[in-house]
């Protein structure tokens, strides 16, 4: 992979994005299907993350792609919903096993998960049905705690941390972890398991080194 750019900003940041389903392999997939008459609707901010497992223990290291606990969700259609999972915090209950597939029939379900789309979104909610829009104020009304304009969070930490071996002060970003969490009965959790940063390690360390080859080789290219 070659990127000739002169940004080599922007070339990292782009390498970062290619690289980041790979960190995501060891995570359990699920597919939700809804068969209510309500429907999935999506935002300008489709992707929610959360990690009900541990945010009511830990602070930080909660939302990172590789932290342990760490669920995602994502609407791909009206009645069919992404869910990535981190195996040994969670079990769930396919009605499928083959295919991943979980069936919801509960409107209350399909409510909660659109609940991460308000939550998520900036600016915009998209739906089909006419209906949808006095369940979208409704939801909105009920969630009105949840939902905050802070949608990032910074936090400088001036002895360093212990977690990713760095002695000096950095200044941490990222998405701020949400309080709501939908409830989704077909979702089990396994209490007897420890918070790490890295979920896997030996696959972080196989995705770090193709950035890092990446970059050596755009910087190479974009010298020459």
């Amino acid at each position: 992979m070659e990127f000739k750019h002169h940004n080599w900003l922007h070339s990292s940041s782009m390498l970062h994005a290619l690289a980041g389903p790979n960190i995501l392999f060891d995570m359990g997939i699920s597919l939700i299907e809804n068969q209510t008459d309500s429907e999935f609707v999506f935002s300008d901010h489709p992707v929610y993350l959360d990690n009900r497992r541990f945010k009511s223990e830990q602070e930080k290291f909660l939302l990172g792609i590789q932290n342990r606990g760490l669920q995602v969700f994502l609407p791909l259609s009206a009645d069919l919903l992404l869910h990535l999972y981190d195996p040994a915090c969670y079990r769930i209950e396919h009605d499928d096993e083959d295919s991943q597939l979980v069936q919801v029939d509960s409107p209350q379900i399909v409510n909660d998960l659109n609940g991460t789309q308000l939550i998520n979104a900036d600016r915009h909610i998209f739906y089909g049905q006419n209906d949808s829009e006095d369940e979208m104020q409704s939801l909105q009304d009920r969630l009105s705690e949840s939902i905050s304009a802070d949608f990032a969070q910074f936090e400088r930490h001036e002895n360093g941390i212990p977690e990713i071996d760095r002695d000096n002060p950095i200044l941490m970003s990222g998405p701020r972890v949400p309080d709501f969490s939908p409830r989704l009965p077909f979702i089990k959790q396994v209490v007897d398991v420890e918070h790490e940063v890295k979920r896997s390690p030996a696959l972080a360390r196989k995705v770090e080194k193709q950035i890092e080859a990446a970059k050596e080789n755009a910087q190479n290219t974009s010298s020459g």
